[in-house]
């Protein structure tokens, strides 16, 4: 807003006063719009490798049960949004809070098998030398069995994959360009 008066002999005087609502309320407007562009622009860079670790997983380790990591490959997700005012994008096998899928056994105990994958599991001797009788009975139902019938006590263990970590490396190159590329879409403006 411009205000001009006149001051007689002396001259002419010029107040400015500007007003920065329409401006505020733009920028906001562009601070909300923007985590959502970096989210979408995140989001896309892990989705397109995401499909490159699914098909590392599908193709398998050498000395592993492929079941467990087709588990896992099935359930991979791409998670987004916005959250305390900035972009928040998760990535993981679902549910991402419980450690992916899950495989529960006749003995009740739960294994993650996303988290096994990622940071395998340690080589250990059991506790025992030679075969076990086991007799379990509760509830009406019953097992009896051996356990480690071989003639070896060694767990070899399972070496990590990595399938996290690997890729989030191919993906974090890729990330500045991406949210770059969107804002330009967005707003116009180009490269420096």
């Amino acid at each position: 807003m411009v205000n001009i008066s006149g001051g007689g002999d002396a001259g002419v005087s010029y107040t400015f006063n500007w007003d920065y609502s329409e401006v505020r309320r733009a920028l906001a407007g562009m601070d909300i719009e923007a985590n959502k562009l970096m989210s979408k622009a995140i989001s896309g860079v892990l989705r397109k490798e995401m499909e490159t670790t699914r098909r590392n997983l599908k193709r398998g380790v050498r000395g592993m049960s492929g079941s467990m990591q087709d588990i896992v490959a099935d359930s991979l997700v791409v998670e987004s949004g916005t959250m305390d005012g900035g972009a928040a994008v998760r990535f993981g096998a679902d549910p991402i809070d419980r450690g992916g899928p899950s495989s529960r056994r006749k003995t009740g105990s739960v294994a993650y098998l996303a988290q096994m994958l990622e940071t395998g599991i340690p080589s250990f001797e059991y506790g025992f030398k030679d075969a076990m009788k086991i007799n379990q009975g509760s509830s009406g139902r019953s097992y009896a069995g051996w356990i480690n019938k071989s003639k070896d006590s060694h767990f070899p263990g399972i070496k990590p994959v990595e399938w996290l970590k690997s890729t989030l490396r191919r993906a974090e190159p890729q990330i500045p360009d991406a949210v770059t590329d969107a804002l330009d879409t967005a707003w116009g403006g180009g490269k420096v």
